[in-house]
């Protein structure tokens, strides 16, 4: 009984290991893809923006899928960009 709970666990570590390795790599792939945008985007910052509220506006404009996606990989990589106010102009397929 204790050989088949041993083994349970280990098949369950194993499990939860690939699937947070498949979650990297999907992150990874998806921060790098080219961005959805078909044409360039000009976007304005307020000075005082957070990366969170740049990511939200980013998105809701049609520069990037999701701000989760780039706010976690942000997060992974220990990344904190620093945010700068004014008129930004983001090319077609950004990423």
């Amino acid at each position: 009984m204790a050989k088949r709970a041993a083994s349970l666990l280990v098949a369950l570590l194993l499990l939860l290991v690939g699937a947070a390795a498949g979650a990297y790599y999907w992150i990874e792939r998806e921060y790098h893809a080219a961005g959805p945008a078909e044409a360039n985007l000009r976007i304005d910052i307020d000075p005082g923006s957070s990366v969170r509220a740049v990511l939200v506006r980013l998105a809701e404009r049609g520069a990037i899928r999701d701000a989760r996606v780039v706010e976690i990989y942000l997060r992974l990589h220990r990344e904190r960009p620093s945010i700068k106010a004014g008129r930004y102009e983001i090319p077609a397929g950004a990423s």
